[in-house]
C-alpha cells in the first residue's frame, strides 16, 4: 500500500479516537453520559433515560437536562405530612407540654387547636396531625417527621401570625403545612427541613392585598444558619412576603436579631408572594425553582454577593408540583440588605 495512502487513515484513526476518548463516556448508550447517571443513582449498564423512578411524570433524561433530581420528585401533599391511610392512637384537644428529655410523641392527632410545646432536649415528634394548632420547640431540636398541620374540619386557613414550627432549633423531615399565615421559622439554633411542602395562605389576606402583608413559608429572625433539601414552598396568592426569607435582620451587626450563620439550599420550588426567593444572608443555593410569573415585584430580592454557588431557573409546573418546563435561567442579579 502506498505511504500517501497509509497517512490519511492513521490521521482519520487517530481523529476518530480522540472524539472518543474527549466524549463523556455512555456505556448503556441511552445519551445520559455514565458520569451523570451514577451521580443519581441511575445504571450505566442498562438504559435508564426513559424510566420515571420518582413517579414526576417527567423521565430521567429531561430530569437530568432540567437539573432536577430524577430520583427526587418536589414534595407535594400527597407525599408529604402522615402516611395515607394514617390512623391515630389516640385524640387529644388540650395542649401537650413534653418535659421529659428524649420522649417519642406519635400517632396523636391534636384537635381544637391544641399546640405541642417542646421542653426538654432529644425529643422526636411522628405520625403526627395538628388542627390548627403549632409546634413550639423553644430552641430544644426536636426531630418532626411525618407530620400535618392543617386547619380544623371546616375552616379554609389558619389566620395565625405565628409561626407552624418555630422558633428555632429542630429537624423537620416530610411534614406538610397547609393554609397557615406563617410555615418555618428559625431563631438562634439552626433548623434544617428535608423532604417537606408549605403552602402559606397570608393571615390578613384582603381583597387586592391590601394590609400590611408579611406571611412567609420560612422566616428567619436572629436565625443562627439553616439547611433547605428537597422542598416546596408556595403561598395561596402573590400577597404576602415571600414563600422563603432569609433576611439579614438589620443593617446594623450590633442589632440583636441580626441573622448569622450560613443558609444553604438544595432544590427548592417556591412560588408567588411579592418575593418568590428572598436571601440576604450567606450561603449556597443550587436547584431553586421559581414558577414562573408568580411574584408580584420580582422572582428574587437577594444579596448576591454572599451566596456562591448559585443556580435558578424559571420554570413551569404541574398541579403535582413537579416542573414541565424550564423558561430561563434566573441569575443572582440584586444586592438587598434588609
Amino acid at each position: 500500500m502506498s505511504k500517501w495512502l497509509v497517512l490519511p487513515l492513521i490521521v482519520v484513526a487517530y481523529i476518530a479516537t480522540s472524539v472518543t476518548a474527549a466524549s463523556p463516556r455512555d456505556r448503556d448508550h441511552d445519551r445520559p453520559p455514565d458520569r451523570r447517571e451514577r451521580q443519581h443513582q441511575l445504571s450505566t449498564k442498562f438504559r435508564s433515560a426513559g424510566r420515571d423512578p420518582d413517579h414526576a411524570r417527567l423521565n430521567n433524561r429531561p430530569e437530568l437536562r432540567l437539573r432536577t433530581h430524577p430520583r427526587r420528585a418536589f414534595p407535594s401533599p400527597a407525599t408529604t405530612g402522615v402516611p395515607g391511610g394514617w390512623t391515630p392512637a389516640r385524640t387529644v384537644s388540650a395542649d401537650m407540654t413534653i418535659n421529659t428529655p428524649g420522649a417519642v410523641v406519635q400517632d396523636i392527632l391534636f384537635t381544637s387547636g391544641a399546640d405541642i410545646v417542646v421542653n426538654a432536649p432529644n425529643v422526636t415528634i411522628r405520625r403526627v396531625k395538628l388542627q390548627g394548632g403549632v409546634i413550639t420547640t423553644n430552641l430544644n431540636n426536636p426531630v418532626i417527621e411525618d407530620t400535618t398541620l392543617e386547619p380544623p374540619p371546616g375552616q379554609f386557613s389558619v389566620a395565625t401570625d405565628y409561626p407552624a414550627i418555630g422558633e428555632g432549633g429542630y429537624t423537620a423531615r416530610r411534614v406538610k403545612i397547609l393554609r397557615y399565615g406563617e410555615g418555618f421559622r428559625g431563631s438562634n439554633a439552626p433548623i434544617r427541613v428535608e423532604d417537606s411542602f408549605v403552602f402559606i395562605h397570608p393571615s390578613t389576606q384582603r381583597t387586592g392585598c391590601a394590609g400590611d402583608l408579611h406571611s412567609d413559608g420560612y422566616q428567619s429572625y436572629g436565625a443562627k444558619g439553616a439547611t433547605f433539601i428537597n422542598n416546596t414552598m408556595v403561598f395561596s396568592t402573590d400577597c404576602g412576603s415571600s414563600p422563603y426569607y432569609a433576611g439579614y435582620g438589620g443593617k446594623d451587626p450590633s442589632v440583636p436579631t441580626i441573622n448569622t450563620g450560613r443558609y444553604n439550599v438544595d432544590r427548592l420550588l417556591v412560588e408567588n408572594g411579592g418575593y418568590p426567593f428572598r436571601q440576604q444572608t450567606p450561603g449556597s443555593v443550587t436547584g431553586l425553582r421559581i414558577v414562573n410569573k408568580s411574584w408580584a415585584f420580582g422572582p428574587i430580592d437577594n444579596r448576591c454577593s454572599v451566596i456562591s454557588p448559585w443556580e435558578a431557573k424559571i420554570v413551569t409546573i404541574d398541579s403535582t408540583y413537579q416542573v414541565t418546563r424550564v423558561v430561563r435561567n434566573q441569575p443572582c442579579n440584586t444586592e438587598v440588605v434588609e
